[in-house]
């Protein structure tokens, strides 16, 4: 999926727009830190296994 910017973003970043569509920019950014650490966890994460 796209944002109205054309930008891709990953399923994870789906909840980002969502919060960007419900208006404040704050949330946005502290959205995106949410879902690039879970992205970092989750790679980590793979490669134990």
């Amino acid at each position: 999926m796209t944002t109205r910017y054309g930008s891709k973003v990953t399923h994870g970043g789906t909840a980002a727009v969502l919060l960007y569509n419900g208006g404040s920019i704050v949330e946005l950014n502290e959205a995106k830190k949410q879902v690039e650490s879970m992205q970092k966890e989750v790679t980590h994460f793979g490669r134990s296994l």
